[in-house]
């Protein structure tokens, strides 16, 4: 442990307009510098300082990519300030309304609102009007564009191309395996290829005379060249996409999980040959710490399985950690990369997969979708694929269907006619129950035409109407009707006269100042579904002016049932 005195290196540089981000592994580094963009000194400090925070130990931006993101949104913070009149000198003039001129700026502008958000919550001067606007919950929620996946038909096309290409790789770094085994044979066919091979997996780069000419020329020519000779070492970087675009396709994980992979080392099968089995540990640094780390068990159950794949892609990539570990540049990442040549940085190896190798491998694969036109192949869409298809994935059931199963075209164009249909049920579910019928309709089988007589003498009168039919009620499972009166209102044997529309009237009005008396809870649970149904009624079948005129006919005897009815007095009995 350091001593009582220790501090925290400096990451900042150029009179603190610079700042040195690192991985949390240290193995990827990058300094971004904020000297030259346009803006008050004062404010470009205060942002400085907060994307220092940001992008140290205790911040949350953890990654090459949310720093890249993180640094353009500052520059274009300051570049869109520099146009406000007048001009905000720091954090403390950064108001309410200036924070909504920038959302409101564009597209650019609300993307990087999103990432300055948390970024101007850690300054310590920014106004509490403008934190208050920050950290509130938006209340106009931007809906999702619809995302496309890929269709299972697609899916199975990527995984066999993406597999031909990986095997392809993996047997020509086989053969050159073989061939550094000839280097000790002096029978050896060609031990100029072969000594330039075992120097390539020994050092990473082919070996060179003094001068810098290549060693064994025309061993190299016979091969096709030096890139095509390092090929038979390390993976291409089309190679290298392709297996990136197998694990996505096989194991669901997304590009951030897959670029920052460590080769699994854990074995719960105790090094079981028969059903080898891998535990492969999965970071995702934007979850909650208690959420941020979990496992995968990888079970090598034959080609096409998951432990299959993870052990080509150890074996596709050892040379290139064995390499690097004899830099004395170890490392435990699964994914290495060789490149074509050195780097603006004097590396010869990426820890991960370019950006453009998933491109470069779909370019070559030439597939086709199921219209014929173009496969266009990226990570996020075969994440979403394989999400899709087999189900919720490292997050909750909740986010796959909010997050991937509500956001799918495809997955919304298959479920059109499931919708619609349930929508038309619905709908003739309602019209069939939940409306009383009036007396100038003959029901949807007829059934009134034939009794009306005895419907309009008040023979087969209820507390609320009339019935068609007693014995059979769709509430009672057999036998005649006992159920509240209330369910009149849901039944499709309830018809509704003229003279019914008093009591009718009176009801809604005791329903309505029941409303206003009673818990919400309890209005929910007890009276809510009548209220509805018989305000749907009488929206439909009576007048303002029928109304109130009912209203004037109302008898103390309506008022007695009704009142009855609502305080459970009055029931049907078998």
């Amino acid at each position: 442990m350091p001593g009582g005195g220790y501090a925290r290196p400096s990451r900042r540089a150029d009179h603190g307009l610079s700042v040195r981000c690192s991985t949390e592994d240290g193995a990827r580094s990058r300094t971004f510098s904020f000297a030259t963009v346009t803006g008050p000194e004062s404010l470009t400090r205060e942002l400085v300082d907060a994307f220092e925070v940001m992008t140290g130990p205790a911040g949350t931006w953890r990654r090459p990519s949310t720093w890249t993101e993180g640094a353009q949104a500052i520059r274009y913070l300051l570049r869109h300030l520099a146009t406000r009149r007048p001009q905000p000198k720091s954090i403390a003039d950064l108001t309410p309304a200036r924070w909504a001129t920038l959302v409101l700026s564009g597209p650019a502008g609300r993307c990087y609102a999103d990432a300055l958000r948390p970024l101007l919550l850690t300054c310590q001067t920014l106004p509490p009007q403008t934190r208050a606007v920050l950290t509130r919950r938006q209340n106009r929620r931007r809906a999702a564009p619809p995302q496309s996946s890929y269709s299972a038909a697609e899916l199975r096309r990527i995984r066999v191309a993406a597999t031909h290409t990986v095997q392809n790789a993996a047997r020509r770094l086989a053969h050159a395996e073989r061939l550094i085994a000839d280097t000790r044979n002096p029978a050896a066919d060609n031990p100029g290829l072969a000594e330039c091979l075992t120097h390539l997996a020994r050092t990473g780069a082919l070996p060179r005379t003094a001068s810098g000419a290549y060693l064994h020329p025309r061993a190299l020519r016979a091969a096709g060249g030096p890139i095509p000779t390092i090929g038979m070492v390390f993976p291409t970087v089309a190679e290298m996409g392709a297996l990136a675009v197998l694990l996505a396709a096989t194991l669901g994980w997304n590009a951030g999980v897959i670029f920052e992979m460590r080769v699994p080392t854990e074995r719960p099968d105790d090094h079981d040959q028969d059903l080898p089995t891998l535990t492969a540990a999965l970071d995702k640094p934007r979850r909650p710490i208690v959420a941020r780390h979990t496992t995968n068990t990888l079970v090598d159950a034959g080609p096409g399985s998951s432990g299959r794949v993870m052990n080509l892609a150890i074996e596709m990539t050892r040379t290139a950690r064995t390499v690097l570990a004899a830099q004395v540049s170890p490392t435990d990442r699964l994914l290495v990369t060789r490149r074509d040549k050195t780097g603006r940085d004097g590396r010869l190896f990426t820890l991960g997969v370019p950006q453009a190798a998933v491109g470069y491998w779909s370019a070559s694969a030439g597939l086709l979708d199921d219209h014929g036109a173009p496969l266009a192949i990226t990570l996020q869409t075969l994440r979403r694929t394989v999400t899709v298809l087999r189900g919720a994935r490292q997050h909750s059931d909740t986010t796959h269907e909010r997050t991937y199963l509500s956001r799918d075209r495809r997955v919304r164009e298959e479920s059109r006619d499931v919708v619609e249909e349930g929508t038309g049920n619905a709908v003739a579910h309602a019209h069939a129950t939940m409306r009383l019928l009036t007396d100038t309709d003959d029901g949807p089988d007829g059934r009134i035409a034939g009794g009306r007589t005895a419907l309009t003498s008040g023979r087969r009168d209820t507390a609320l109407g009339s019935c068609t039919d007693y014995e059979h009620s769709p509430f009672t499972p057999a036998g005649p009707c006992a159920v509240s009166f209330l369910l009149c209102l849901a039944c499709p044997n309830a018809v509704a006269t003229a003279r019914h529309l008093p009591r009718l009237v009176h009801l809604h009005d005791a329903l309505e100042q029941l409303r206003g008396s009673v818990p919400g809870s309890v209005w929910e649970a007890d009276w809510a579904a009548h209220w509805s149904r018989l305000t749907d009624l009488l929206d439909r079948h009576a007048t303002i002016d029928e109304r109130s005129n009912a209203r004037r006919q109302l008898t103390d005897t309506d008022r007695a049932i009704i009142d009855a009815v609502l305080s459970r007095r009055l029931q049907a009995l078998r």
